[in-house]
Protein backbone atom coordinates (compact mmCIF):
# COMPACT_ATOMS: atom_id res chain seq x y z
CA UNK A 1 0.00 0.00 0.00
CA UNK A 2 1.10 3.63 -0.35
CA UNK A 3 2.83 5.50 2.65
CA UNK A 4 1.73 8.28 3.23
CA UNK A 5 4.45 9.48 5.27
CA UNK A 6 5.99 13.08 5.17
CA UNK A 7 9.61 11.99 5.77
CA UNK A 8 9.57 10.68 2.25
CA UNK A 9 8.84 13.92 0.69
CA UNK A 10 11.80 15.18 2.21
CA UNK A 11 14.27 12.27 0.83
CA UNK A 12 14.24 13.96 -2.48
CA UNK A 13 17.41 14.76 -2.71
CA UNK A 14 21.21 13.93 -3.92
CA UNK A 15 24.69 13.81 -2.27
CA UNK A 16 28.23 14.26 -3.00
CA UNK A 17 31.33 11.98 -3.53
CA UNK A 18 34.99 12.90 -3.71
CA UNK A 19 38.20 10.74 -5.02
CA UNK A 20 41.23 12.15 -3.81
CA UNK A 21 41.35 15.30 -5.68
CA UNK A 22 37.91 14.26 -7.76
CA UNK A 23 34.50 13.63 -6.59
CA UNK A 24 34.45 10.56 -8.82
CA UNK A 25 32.74 7.46 -6.87
CA UNK A 26 30.18 5.82 -5.24
CA UNK A 27 29.10 7.65 -1.83
CA UNK A 28 26.63 6.80 0.87
CA UNK A 29 25.37 8.16 3.61
CA UNK A 30 22.17 7.98 6.05
CA UNK A 31 19.95 10.51 6.00
CA UNK A 32 17.79 10.77 10.07
CA UNK A 33 14.60 12.42 9.61
CA UNK A 34 13.17 12.53 13.47
CA UNK A 35 13.91 9.01 14.44
CA UNK A 36 14.03 7.47 10.82
CA UNK A 37 16.70 6.91 9.26
CA UNK A 38 17.88 6.27 5.03
CA UNK A 39 20.22 5.04 3.34
CA UNK A 40 21.23 7.38 0.73
CA UNK A 41 23.88 6.29 -2.19
CA UNK A 42 25.54 8.80 -4.42
CA UNK A 43 26.92 7.50 -7.79
CA UNK A 44 29.49 10.71 -9.30
CA UNK A 45 30.93 10.09 -12.69
CA UNK A 46 32.94 12.43 -14.82
CA UNK A 47 31.67 13.98 -17.99
CA UNK A 48 34.99 15.63 -19.81
CA UNK A 49 35.55 18.41 -17.78
CA UNK A 50 32.49 18.03 -15.90
CA UNK A 51 30.65 16.02 -13.65
CA UNK A 52 27.34 13.79 -13.61
CA UNK A 53 25.45 12.25 -10.56
CA UNK A 54 22.69 10.10 -10.27
CA UNK A 55 21.30 9.16 -6.68
CA UNK A 56 19.89 5.88 -5.30
CA UNK A 57 17.60 5.79 -2.19
CA UNK A 58 17.85 1.51 -1.62
CA UNK A 59 15.53 1.76 1.30
CA UNK A 60 12.65 3.55 -1.17
CA UNK A 61 13.17 1.22 -4.13
CA UNK A 62 14.52 4.66 -5.94
CA UNK A 63 17.17 4.14 -8.70
CA UNK A 64 18.86 6.43 -11.05
CA UNK A 65 17.52 9.70 -9.81
CA UNK A 66 19.04 12.25 -12.01
CA UNK A 67 21.18 15.16 -10.09
CA UNK A 68 20.31 18.26 -12.49
CA UNK A 69 23.48 20.19 -11.61
CA UNK A 70 26.98 19.00 -9.86
CA UNK A 71 29.45 21.63 -9.39
CA UNK A 72 33.08 20.67 -7.79
CA UNK A 73 35.52 23.09 -6.38
CA UNK A 74 37.82 21.67 -3.98
CA UNK A 75 37.20 20.37 -1.60
CA UNK A 76 33.47 21.71 -1.96
CA UNK A 77 30.65 19.48 -3.81
CA UNK A 78 27.43 20.81 -4.92
CA UNK A 79 24.02 19.30 -5.77
CA UNK A 80 21.45 21.20 -7.13
CA UNK A 81 17.90 19.38 -7.71
CA UNK A 82 15.74 22.39 -8.86
CA UNK A 83 12.56 20.01 -9.42
CA UNK A 84 12.76 19.01 -5.50
CA UNK A 85 13.61 22.36 -4.55
CA UNK A 86 16.68 20.42 -2.75
CA UNK A 87 20.37 21.20 -2.56
CA UNK A 88 23.42 19.03 -0.91
CA UNK A 89 26.47 21.18 0.26
CA UNK A 90 29.59 19.72 1.72
CA UNK A 91 33.10 19.88 2.06
CA UNK A 92 35.85 16.40 1.89
CA UNK A 93 38.10 15.37 4.01
CA UNK A 94 39.68 12.17 3.25
CA UNK A 95 37.15 9.53 2.44
CA UNK A 96 33.95 10.95 3.84
CA UNK A 97 32.03 14.75 2.69
CA UNK A 98 30.50 16.43 5.24
CA UNK A 99 27.77 18.50 4.35
CA UNK A 100 23.80 19.77 4.90
CA UNK A 101 21.00 18.36 2.87
CA UNK A 102 18.82 21.95 2.35
CA UNK A 103 14.80 21.12 1.08
CA UNK A 104 11.79 22.98 1.69
CA UNK A 105 12.82 25.30 4.14
CA UNK A 106 14.30 22.29 6.23
CA UNK A 107 18.27 21.16 6.81
CA UNK A 108 19.70 17.87 8.06
CA UNK A 109 22.97 16.58 7.99
CA UNK A 110 24.27 14.52 5.71
CA UNK A 111 27.91 12.79 6.22
CA UNK A 112 29.13 10.71 2.99
CA UNK A 113 31.79 8.12 3.01
CA UNK A 114 33.24 6.66 0.00
CA UNK A 115 32.04 2.94 -0.66
CA UNK A 116 34.35 0.01 -1.22
CA UNK A 117 33.44 -2.44 -4.17
CA UNK A 118 30.38 -4.37 -3.68
CA UNK A 119 29.12 -2.01 -0.81
CA UNK A 120 26.78 -0.01 -2.89
CA UNK A 121 22.70 -0.02 -4.15
CA UNK A 122 24.63 -2.96 -6.64
CA UNK A 123 24.29 -5.09 -2.93
CA UNK A 124 20.19 -4.31 -3.03
CA UNK A 125 20.20 -4.67 -6.51
CA UNK A 126 22.18 -7.81 -6.98
CA UNK A 127 20.41 -11.53 -6.81
CA UNK A 128 19.07 -12.16 -3.85
CA UNK A 129 19.09 -15.87 -2.72
CA UNK A 130 16.15 -16.74 -4.47
CA UNK A 131 16.15 -15.18 -7.04
CA UNK A 132 15.54 -17.42 -10.23
CA UNK A 133 18.36 -18.77 -11.94
CA UNK A 134 18.13 -20.79 -15.37
CA UNK A 135 17.68 -22.93 -16.83
CA UNK A 136 14.16 -23.80 -16.48
CA UNK A 137 12.26 -27.02 -16.78
CA UNK A 138 9.43 -25.31 -17.97
CA UNK A 139 7.88 -23.35 -20.61
CA UNK A 140 8.89 -19.45 -20.82
CA UNK A 141 6.99 -17.36 -23.02
CA UNK A 142 6.46 -13.56 -23.37
CA UNK A 143 3.29 -12.97 -24.18
CA UNK A 144 0.29 -9.69 -24.88
CA UNK A 145 -3.44 -9.37 -24.34
CA UNK A 146 -5.73 -6.69 -25.07
CA UNK A 147 -7.90 -4.44 -22.58
CA UNK A 148 -10.33 -3.67 -25.20
CA UNK A 149 -12.21 -1.50 -22.69
CA UNK A 150 -9.52 0.99 -21.93
CA UNK A 151 -8.02 0.34 -25.49
CA UNK A 152 -4.67 -0.67 -24.39
CA UNK A 153 -2.35 -4.09 -24.80
CA UNK A 154 -0.69 -5.37 -21.62
CA UNK A 155 2.96 -7.23 -21.81
CA UNK A 156 3.21 -10.07 -20.14
CA UNK A 157 5.65 -13.54 -19.15
CA UNK A 158 3.61 -16.74 -19.17
CA UNK A 159 5.41 -20.06 -17.69
CA UNK A 160 3.92 -23.44 -17.64
CA UNK A 161 5.28 -26.91 -17.12
CA UNK A 162 6.38 -28.86 -20.18
CA UNK A 163 3.42 -31.00 -22.03
CA UNK A 164 -0.38 -30.47 -22.78
CA UNK A 165 -1.91 -29.95 -19.84
CA UNK A 166 -4.82 -29.51 -18.91
CA UNK A 167 -3.22 -27.42 -15.67
CA UNK A 168 -4.01 -24.59 -13.13
CA UNK A 169 -3.54 -21.69 -13.90
CA UNK A 170 -2.83 -17.78 -11.84
CA UNK A 171 -2.77 -14.68 -12.23
CA UNK A 172 -0.54 -12.71 -10.18
CA UNK A 173 -1.63 -9.03 -9.90
CA UNK A 174 0.90 -6.30 -8.20
CA UNK A 175 0.70 -4.10 -5.05
CA UNK A 176 0.14 0.20 -5.53
CA UNK A 177 2.65 2.25 -7.56
CA UNK A 178 3.70 1.95 -11.22
CA UNK A 179 5.00 -1.67 -10.97
CA UNK A 180 6.64 -4.63 -13.40
CA UNK A 181 5.72 -7.85 -14.25
CA UNK A 182 7.87 -9.28 -11.36
CA UNK A 183 7.06 -6.64 -8.58
CA UNK A 184 10.20 -5.44 -8.44
CA UNK A 185 11.27 -3.89 -4.84
CA UNK A 186 14.41 -3.50 -3.33
CA UNK A 187 16.55 -5.48 -5.37
CA UNK A 188 14.04 -8.16 -5.16
CA UNK A 189 11.65 -9.88 -7.71
CA UNK A 190 8.58 -11.68 -5.55
CA UNK A 191 6.54 -12.30 -8.81
CA UNK A 192 9.19 -13.62 -10.28
CA UNK A 193 10.08 -15.93 -7.40
CA UNK A 194 6.70 -16.99 -6.85
CA UNK A 195 5.83 -17.49 -10.88
CA UNK A 196 9.20 -19.96 -10.63
CA UNK A 197 7.95 -21.59 -7.72
CA UNK A 198 4.34 -22.45 -8.69
CA UNK A 199 5.50 -23.40 -12.26
CA UNK A 200 7.73 -25.53 -10.96
CA UNK A 201 4.88 -27.29 -8.85
CA UNK A 202 2.34 -27.86 -12.19
CA UNK A 203 1.02 -24.34 -12.27
CA UNK A 204 0.58 -22.15 -15.12
CA UNK A 205 1.37 -18.58 -13.89
CA UNK A 206 0.81 -15.09 -15.90
CA UNK A 207 2.44 -12.19 -14.33
CA UNK A 208 2.35 -8.56 -16.39
CA UNK A 209 3.36 -4.89 -16.56
CA UNK A 210 1.20 -2.59 -14.62
CA UNK A 211 -0.46 -0.23 -17.40
CA UNK A 212 2.24 2.53 -18.54
CA UNK A 213 4.90 -0.10 -16.66
CA UNK A 214 7.58 -1.68 -19.13
CA UNK A 215 6.46 -2.97 -22.61
CA UNK A 216 2.95 -2.02 -21.53
CA UNK A 217 0.35 0.46 -23.56
CA UNK A 218 -1.70 3.07 -21.70
CA UNK A 219 -1.03 5.62 -18.93
CA UNK A 220 -0.62 4.82 -15.29
CA UNK A 221 -1.00 8.37 -13.91
CA UNK A 222 -4.80 9.30 -13.47
CA UNK A 223 -5.99 5.33 -13.19
CA UNK A 224 -7.68 4.26 -10.29
CA UNK A 225 -8.01 0.69 -8.33
CA UNK A 226 -10.86 0.08 -10.63
CA UNK A 227 -8.86 0.40 -14.24
CA UNK A 228 -6.49 -1.83 -13.13
CA UNK A 229 -8.85 -4.58 -11.91
CA UNK A 230 -10.14 -4.07 -15.86
CA UNK A 231 -6.65 -4.86 -16.78
CA UNK A 232 -6.55 -7.70 -14.32
CA UNK A 233 -9.84 -8.38 -15.71
CA UNK A 234 -8.55 -8.85 -18.83
CA UNK A 235 -5.45 -11.14 -17.81
CA UNK A 236 -7.83 -13.44 -16.54
CA UNK A 237 -10.14 -13.54 -19.72
CA UNK A 238 -6.84 -14.52 -21.87
CA UNK A 239 -5.61 -16.80 -19.56
CA UNK A 240 -8.86 -18.70 -19.93
CA UNK A 241 -8.33 -18.76 -23.60
CA UNK A 242 -5.46 -20.99 -23.59
CA UNK A 243 -5.85 -24.13 -24.81
CA UNK A 244 -3.91 -25.64 -21.85
CA UNK A 245 -5.79 -24.30 -18.78
CA UNK A 246 -7.63 -26.37 -16.43
CA UNK A 247 -11.26 -25.94 -16.60
CA UNK A 248 -12.64 -24.39 -13.25
CA UNK A 249 -9.31 -24.00 -12.22
CA UNK A 250 -8.16 -20.26 -13.38
CA UNK A 251 -7.80 -17.67 -10.22
CA UNK A 252 -5.81 -14.42 -9.09
CA UNK A 253 -3.06 -13.72 -6.49
CA UNK A 254 -3.00 -10.12 -5.67
CA UNK A 255 -0.57 -8.34 -3.27
CA UNK A 256 -1.55 -5.75 -1.13
CA UNK A 257 -3.35 -3.16 -4.05
CA UNK A 258 -3.66 -6.84 -5.91
CA UNK A 259 -5.97 -7.89 -2.96
CA UNK A 260 -8.29 -5.01 -3.43
CA UNK A 261 -8.58 -5.93 -7.10
CA UNK A 262 -8.81 -10.00 -6.53
CA UNK A 263 -11.80 -8.93 -4.43
CA UNK A 264 -13.28 -6.43 -6.74
CA UNK A 265 -13.29 -9.45 -9.63
CA UNK A 266 -14.42 -11.83 -7.21
CA UNK A 267 -17.56 -10.08 -6.93
CA UNK A 268 -18.22 -9.45 -11.26
CA UNK A 269 -18.90 -10.99 -14.35
CA UNK A 270 -16.38 -13.54 -15.20
CA UNK A 271 -15.06 -14.06 -12.14
CA UNK A 272 -12.63 -15.97 -11.13
CA UNK A 273 -12.62 -19.44 -9.49
CA UNK A 274 -10.44 -18.68 -6.55
CA UNK A 275 -8.44 -15.87 -4.80
CA UNK A 276 -5.74 -15.21 -2.97
CA UNK A 277 -5.04 -11.83 -1.16
CA UNK A 278 -1.72 -11.34 0.07
CA UNK A 279 -1.71 -8.85 2.40
CA UNK A 280 -5.23 -7.68 1.12
CA UNK A 281 -6.66 -5.56 2.84
CA UNK A 282 -9.54 -6.21 4.92
CA UNK A 283 -10.78 -3.19 6.53
CA UNK A 284 -11.91 -0.06 5.33
CA UNK A 285 -9.16 1.86 4.09
CA UNK A 286 -8.82 5.14 5.59
CA UNK A 287 -8.74 2.83 9.05
CA UNK A 288 -6.16 0.89 7.15
CA UNK A 289 -4.27 3.72 6.36
CA UNK A 290 -4.32 5.48 9.84
CA UNK A 291 -3.24 2.06 11.73
CA UNK A 292 -0.40 1.78 9.31
CA UNK A 293 0.98 5.17 9.81
CA UNK A 294 1.09 4.29 13.32
CA UNK A 295 2.42 1.05 12.80
CA UNK A 296 5.59 2.53 10.38
CA UNK A 297 5.90 5.26 12.82
CA UNK A 298 6.23 2.86 16.04
CA UNK A 299 8.88 1.05 14.16
CA UNK A 300 10.87 4.39 13.84
CA UNK A 301 11.02 5.32 16.98
CA UNK A 302 8.66 8.40 16.28
CA UNK A 303 7.54 10.05 19.68
CA UNK A 304 4.03 8.78 20.83
CA UNK A 305 3.02 12.55 21.12
CA UNK A 306 4.04 13.62 17.07
CA UNK A 307 2.61 9.81 16.12
CA UNK A 308 -1.23 11.63 17.77
CA UNK A 309 -0.79 14.82 16.64
CA UNK A 310 -0.38 12.96 12.68
CA UNK A 311 -2.97 10.61 13.36
CA UNK A 312 -5.56 13.56 14.43
CA UNK A 313 -4.60 15.34 11.27
CA UNK A 314 -5.17 12.21 8.94
CA UNK A 315 -8.28 11.62 10.45
CA UNK A 316 -9.44 14.83 9.10
CA UNK A 317 -8.16 14.87 6.12
CA UNK A 318 -9.41 11.19 5.30
CA UNK A 319 -13.08 11.99 6.38
CA UNK A 320 -13.07 15.55 4.12
CA UNK A 321 -12.31 13.13 0.91
CA UNK A 322 -14.89 11.15 1.83
CA UNK A 323 -17.60 13.19 2.80
CA UNK A 324 -16.82 15.94 -0.15
CA UNK A 325 -16.75 15.13 -3.61
CA UNK A 326 -16.45 18.63 -5.33
CA UNK A 327 -12.60 18.74 -5.86
CA UNK A 328 -12.27 22.54 -5.67
CA UNK A 329 -14.29 22.60 -1.95
CA UNK A 330 -11.99 19.41 -0.79
CA UNK A 331 -8.80 21.33 -1.41
CA UNK A 332 -9.63 24.76 0.10
CA UNK A 333 -10.78 22.14 3.30
CA UNK A 334 -8.16 20.01 3.15
CA UNK A 335 -5.56 23.02 3.32
CA UNK A 336 -7.30 24.63 5.95
CA UNK A 337 -6.58 21.76 7.83
CA UNK A 338 -3.17 21.12 6.83
CA UNK A 339 -2.28 25.37 7.24
CA UNK A 340 -3.91 24.86 11.18
CA UNK A 341 -1.24 21.88 11.58
CA UNK A 342 1.97 23.30 10.45
CA UNK A 343 0.94 26.77 12.26
CA UNK A 344 0.88 25.08 15.48
CA UNK A 345 4.03 23.09 14.49
CA UNK A 346 5.60 26.40 13.13
CA UNK A 347 3.69 29.28 14.14
CA UNK A 348 4.20 32.88 11.91
CA UNK A 349 2.99 32.85 8.27
CA UNK A 350 4.27 30.23 5.88
CA UNK A 351 7.06 30.19 3.96
CA UNK A 352 7.31 30.19 0.13
CA UNK A 353 8.95 26.24 0.49
CA UNK A 354 5.84 25.36 3.15
CA UNK A 355 3.53 26.54 0.22
CA UNK A 356 4.85 24.46 -2.62
CA UNK A 357 4.76 21.37 0.39
CA UNK A 358 1.57 22.19 1.08
CA UNK A 359 0.59 22.59 -2.62
CA UNK A 360 2.17 19.01 -3.65
CA UNK A 361 0.42 17.15 -0.68
CA UNK A 362 -2.85 18.41 -1.59
CA UNK A 363 -2.13 17.31 -5.40
CA UNK A 364 -1.04 14.15 -3.97
CA UNK A 365 -4.64 13.50 -1.76
CA UNK A 366 -6.58 14.70 -4.56
CA UNK A 367 -4.95 12.19 -7.14
CA UNK A 368 -8.29 10.45 -8.95
CA UNK A 369 -5.99 7.04 -7.55
CA UNK A 370 -5.96 8.23 -3.88
CA UNK A 371 -9.25 9.38 -3.76
CA UNK A 372 -10.96 6.10 -4.92
CA UNK A 373 -8.50 4.47 -2.85
CA UNK A 374 -9.56 6.05 0.17
CA UNK A 375 -13.47 5.61 -0.14
CA UNK A 376 -12.97 1.59 -0.67
CA UNK A 377 -14.67 -0.71 1.83
CA UNK A 378 -13.68 -4.72 0.91
CA UNK A 379 -16.16 -5.33 3.94
CA UNK A 380 -19.21 -5.81 1.50
CA UNK A 381 -16.84 -7.48 -0.87
CA UNK A 382 -16.31 -10.14 1.92
CA UNK A 383 -19.76 -10.42 2.68
CA UNK A 384 -20.80 -11.64 -0.98
CA UNK A 385 -17.90 -13.92 -1.63
CA UNK A 386 -18.85 -17.11 -3.38
CA UNK A 387 -15.61 -18.33 -4.19
CA UNK A 388 -12.32 -20.04 -2.20
CA UNK A 389 -10.65 -17.44 -0.63
CA UNK A 390 -6.92 -17.64 1.00
CA UNK A 391 -6.56 -14.86 3.13
CA UNK A 392 -2.82 -14.16 4.36
CA UNK A 393 -0.70 -11.83 6.37
CA UNK A 394 2.63 -11.14 8.08
CA UNK A 395 2.44 -11.09 12.29
CA UNK A 396 5.44 -7.88 11.63
CA UNK A 397 3.67 -6.23 8.25
CA UNK A 398 3.62 -2.86 9.35
CA UNK A 399 1.98 -1.78 6.27
CA UNK A 400 -1.92 -3.76 6.33
CA UNK A 401 -1.58 -4.42 9.68
CA UNK A 402 -2.79 -8.77 10.37
CA UNK A 403 -4.43 -8.73 13.47
CA UNK A 404 -7.06 -6.26 12.35
CA UNK A 405 -7.01 -7.07 9.01
CA UNK A 406 -7.21 -10.91 9.22
CA UNK A 407 -9.65 -10.57 12.00
CA UNK A 408 -11.81 -8.42 9.23
CA UNK A 409 -12.07 -11.42 7.19
CA UNK A 410 -13.05 -13.89 9.87
CA UNK A 411 -16.31 -11.55 11.14
CA UNK A 412 -17.00 -11.15 7.53
CA UNK A 413 -16.66 -13.92 5.24
CA UNK A 414 -19.90 -16.58 4.68
CA UNK A 415 -17.94 -19.79 5.32
CA UNK A 416 -21.56 -21.56 3.85
CA UNK A 417 -20.97 -19.50 0.98
CA UNK A 418 -16.69 -19.97 1.02
CA UNK A 419 -16.59 -23.39 2.65
CA UNK A 420 -12.93 -23.95 1.02
CA UNK A 421 -11.49 -20.38 2.33
CA UNK A 422 -8.84 -20.14 4.23
CA UNK A 423 -7.31 -17.61 6.67
CA UNK A 424 -4.09 -17.52 7.81
CA UNK A 425 -1.42 -15.62 9.86
CA UNK A 426 2.51 -15.93 9.37
CA UNK A 427 4.36 -15.65 12.43
CA UNK A 428 7.54 -13.50 11.77
CA UNK A 429 6.92 -11.94 8.29
CA UNK A 430 6.53 -8.73 7.13
CA UNK A 431 4.21 -6.82 3.77
CA UNK A 432 6.61 -8.62 1.64
CA UNK A 433 6.46 -12.02 2.90
CA UNK A 434 9.91 -12.10 3.72
CA UNK A 435 11.05 -13.16 7.53
CA UNK A 436 11.72 -9.88 9.38
CA UNK A 437 13.29 -8.40 12.21
CA UNK A 438 11.05 -5.24 12.87
CA UNK A 439 9.02 -5.23 10.04
CA UNK A 440 9.44 -1.98 8.90
CA UNK A 441 9.57 -1.13 5.19
CA UNK A 442 13.48 0.19 6.10
CA UNK A 443 14.51 -2.91 6.31
CA UNK A 444 13.22 -4.91 2.88
CA UNK A 445 16.32 -4.20 0.25
CA UNK A 446 18.29 -5.59 3.43
CA UNK A 447 17.03 -9.01 3.82
CA UNK A 448 18.01 -12.05 1.20
CA UNK A 449 15.11 -13.66 1.12
CA UNK A 450 12.57 -12.53 -1.19
CA UNK A 451 9.33 -14.45 -0.11
CA UNK A 452 8.41 -17.00 2.29
CA UNK A 453 8.78 -20.30 1.18
CA UNK A 454 6.01 -21.99 3.56
CA UNK A 455 3.81 -19.47 2.36
CA UNK A 456 4.19 -20.49 -1.41
CA UNK A 457 3.80 -24.27 -0.33
CA UNK A 458 1.22 -23.58 1.49
CA UNK A 459 -0.85 -21.38 -1.12
CA UNK A 460 0.07 -24.26 -3.49
CA UNK A 461 -1.20 -27.30 -1.76
CA UNK A 462 -4.38 -25.86 -1.36
CA UNK A 463 -4.96 -24.57 -4.88
CA UNK A 464 -4.66 -27.95 -5.08
CA UNK A 465 -6.64 -29.32 -2.74
CA UNK A 466 -9.39 -26.85 -4.12
CA UNK A 467 -12.80 -28.94 -5.38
Amino acid sequence: MKKLLLFLYLLGFAGPLFAQNSPVGDWSGLLRVEAITIKIVFHVKAEGTAFATTMDSPDQAAYDIKVYNTLWKAPTLTLQLPAMESVFYGEMAGDSITGTWSQAGHSFDLILHREKAGETSDTYRGAKIQTPQGPFDYDIEEVSFNNKAAGIQLAATLTKPKGAGPFPVVVLVSGSGPQDRDETVVGHKPFHVLAHEFTKSGLAVLRYDDRGVGESGGVFKGATTADFASDAAAALRYVRSLAFVQANKAGLIGHSEGGMIALLLANADNKPDFIVTLAGPGIAIDNLLLLQSQAISLTSGIADSTIARTLALNAKLYAILKSVTDSSQARKMLEKEFVAFQKQQKPGKLSKSDKTMLNKQLNSLLDPWFRYFIRFDPVPLIQQLDIPLYATNGSKDVQVTANENLRSFMDNLDYFKSPQSRIQQYIGLNHLFQSAESGSPQEYGSLRETFSPQVMADIIDWIYGLK
